[in-house]
């Protein structure tokens, strides 16, 4: 079999309503020198079946592996140690690429012989709301020698840079034989974890200054619904992420601070929102007593990482530190109400 020059890793999980498009978005390409895997993660709708509907349409292009639910970073190790691409991309199940994008990484790759090509991407909320993300370099800007370290850098100081889905990998990269097993069910950063050995090994990366990606902003999404699962698997790749940082002697860096503070407001935040006010009770109180006794959450609150936050936010997350977990829901519930009311306004 001739080796394909990309291979498309698309971990599947329900989403019979958005997978058709998604993986029509690949075939429909000019360039036609890749390859897709569907990785069909145990899901409990007709997502399955379609899979093995679009590889009996396109066998020369698709296959398809069905597993047990172990979450997208299992997923996608598995699509990795069957992949024959020279380089590899990554495609949510309910997202779609732009046309000519394989063409453009093929160009890009060709006149730069880079080991990883980034590319901006766009949030879509509906067809009127489209928000382009960007890393705001020159096009064609190329990290290679000390300049890896400013990309190293972005990463562990900012999200600019944490997804998968928005970068084209050569293969040699990837430690294709790293067992990922010891984070089964990591829902959360999952991608964070996978790009910093990726980012410790890349040479030479080029930044192209066109959005490739459309990111589908859809209710039901585990980016839309934070619970306490979430915060937790933030805290396991923070870990992991921490011995990149020594190596990196990025020690100074705020990130983890940040990004614990972060996290912590955005799923408390979510978790006021829920309609239903006893299950929203519950799970406030739940998530708010472990947050509150986290040893990284304390030491984020009396680092200089909060100031880079609201007064009101501080005040959140200050209460939360204190135990004033009463306070903290009244605050929150307060937060929501006036965000409404801005929305109408």
């Amino acid at each position: 079999m001739k080796q394909p020059f990309f291979s498309v890793i698309i971990p599947v999980y329900n989403v019979e309503n958005f997978l058709e498009d998604s993986v029509r978005s690949v075939t429909s390409q000019d360039f036609t020198d890749y390859e897709v895997i569907l990785v069909d993660d145990g899901s409990k709708d007709s997502s399955g079946q379609i899979c093995d509907q679009l590889a009996q349409e396109d066998p020369s292009h698709i296959r398809v592996l069905h597993i047990e639910n172990s979450g997208p970073l299992l997923a996608r190790s598995r699509a990795l140690k069957i992949a024959f691409g020279k380089y590899f991309m990554f495609l949510d199940s309910d997202d779609m690429y732009v046309d000519g994008i394989f063409k453009r990484m093929y160009d890009i790759i060709a006149l730069h012989q880079a080991d990883m090509v980034l590319f901006d991407f766009s949030l879509v909320y509906s067809k009127e709301r489209c928000v382009r993300y960007t890393l705001g370099n020159e096009d064609n800007t190329v990290f290679s020698g000390t300049g890896i370290n400013t990309l190293r850098r972005m990463y562990i100081e900012s999200s600019s840079i944490n997804s998968l889905c928005n970068k084209c990998i050569q293969r040699e990269l990837f430690d294709l034989n790293f067992d990922y097993t010891a984070f089964t069910g990591l829902k959360q950063s999952e991608d964070r974890l996978m790009i910093a050995p990726l980012l410790d090994r890349a040479e030479k990366v080029v930044y192209v200054k066109e959005s490739l990606y459309k990111y589908r902003m859809r209710e039901g999404s585990t980016q839309h619904n934070f619970r306490l699962k979430n915060y937790k698997d933030v805290q396991v790749v923070n870990r992991f992420v921490e011995d990149y940082k020594k190596k990196w002697q990025l020690i100074d860096s705020l990130n983890v601070d940040t990004r614990s503070l972060s996290f912590a407001y955005n799923v408390l935040f979510s978790i006021a929102e829920i309609r239903d006010k006893k299950e929203r009770y519950v799970s406030f109180w739940e998530a708010a007593a472990y947050i509150a006794e986290d040893e990284n959450f304390i030491s984020a609150v009396n680092s200089v990482g909060i100031r880079k936050f609201s007064k009101n936010r501080q005040t959140a997350l200050k209460l939360l530190s204190k135990n004033y977990l009463r306070a903290a829901y009244a605050y929150f519930r307060l937060a929501i109400l006036l965000n409404k009311v801005k929305r109408k306004g």
